[in-house]
């Protein structure tokens, strides 16, 4: 399996890529998660670059929906198995933060605004080399997605997660072997699922012809308050029409923080990043502490920042239109701020 899978790859040596998608929280019937989901719909864009030899950087903008103003960018570098991150803006622009160590490589692929969120290259070209022997692989037989036929394959008892996590895969073998659908359990919890996956075409520079991901549907199903059979937040993500370039040579330099060198880009992306270049900066926090009582000390920071702001918003269009945009802020940096203390423990507890 991971012979023919690495062979289906191995004619994408390198990509280059703009992406744009929307995040909104979508749960139905909880009026207190609904109110948050007015100042957590965003809207994004990102550059992504790939190289097979396990190399990637993603370039991610993110845009509230609610508050023009309120932009982030995040910057992941993945180089081997050092995955680094920059920080630009939480919510409000700041100047670049410290390069920190990110949790875990393979991440890169789950954060907003990633083609990972629907391409699998990158994934099966570390896993696989990494583990081509799991023991958990089990291959369950075929099975129609989207009308086409699927090889689905079962991955339980990741190293990094043992007895945790279970990720199921609908592979179309007669298209490049790109995943059609992924759902992600975690301790029998459906936690993610990826869906309607759309493959393209596209000839290579020698004239070959290969299928490619250019859209996906990324459903999050765990949130503040726990798991939902629903989806909690609904996430699109696409390739922007004309962006894509294969197997260019992209040097050791273009995975770089520092990389001032041609890149793809796209009107859109244009947009968002002269639009974030003109907010005025403010001050960084000198760390990102992802302890709980780190997590629950920004916070407070937050919450004050966003008081001084209130009267502000509360002037907005948006807020005119009956949507309190302090509230519903300070809402929802709580719920992020609880989840992330849930998880800082979950994380630590397994790490034990």
């Amino acid at each position: 399996f991971a012979r023919v899978l690495a062979g289906l790859h191995a004619p994408i040596r390198d990509v280059e890529m703009i992406c744009e998608g929307e995040s909104r929280v979508v749960v139905q019937g909880d009026p207190e998660t609904l109110a948050k989901a007015k100042t957590r719909d965003m809207i994004l864009q990102s550059n992504y670059a790939y190289r097979s030899d396990g190399r990637a950087i993603l370039d991610a903008y993110e845009k509230l929906i609610s508050d023009n103003t309120l932009m982030s960018r995040r910057t992941y570098l993945l180089s081997g198995d050092a995955f680094d991150v920059r920080v630009t803006g939480g919510g409000y622009k700041s100047k670049p933060s410290p390069i920190t160590n990110g949790a875990g490589a393979d991440s890169i692929n789950q954060r907003n605004g990633s083609p990972g969120r629907f391409n699998f290259v990158l994934f099966w070209n570390r896993h696989l080399a990494k583990y081509p022997d799991l023991p958990g692989y089990q291959c369950d037989g075929w099975e129609k997605i989207d009308g086409h036929d699927c090889l689905k394959v079962t991955i339980e008892g990741i190293p990094e997660n043992p007895g945790a996590q279970k990720l199921v895969f609908w592979i179309d073998m007669n298209r490049g072997g790109h995943v059609l659908r992924q759902d992600h359990y975690d301790e029998g919890t459906l936690w993610f699922r990826r869906h309607n996956i759309q493959l393209a075409q596209f000839k290579l520079p020698d004239g070959s012809l290969i299928w490619f991901p250019v859209r996906g549907e990324y459903d999050t199903h765990t949130y503040w308050k726990g798991s939902s059979v629903t989806p909690v937040i609904h996430e699109v993500e696409s390739v922007v029409q004309g962006t894509l370039v294969f197997n260019q040579g992209l040097p050791d330099e273009r995975f770089s923080f520092d990389w001032n060198g041609k890149v793809a880009t796209a009107p859109g992306y244009k947009a968002f990043v002269r639009n974030f270049d003109e907010i005025p900066e403010k001050e960084s926090p000198a760390s990102l502490r992802r302890d709980p009582a780190g997590v629950q000390a920004h916070q407070k920071e937050r919450l004050a920042e966003v008081e001084q702001k209130g009267d502000k918003l509360d002037a907005s269009p948006t807020a005119q239109r009956g949507i309190h945009g302090t509230t519903l802020v300070q809402s929802v940096l709580v719920g992020a701020g609880i989840l992330a203390i849930v998880l800082a423990f979950k994380m630590r507890s397994r790490s034990r």
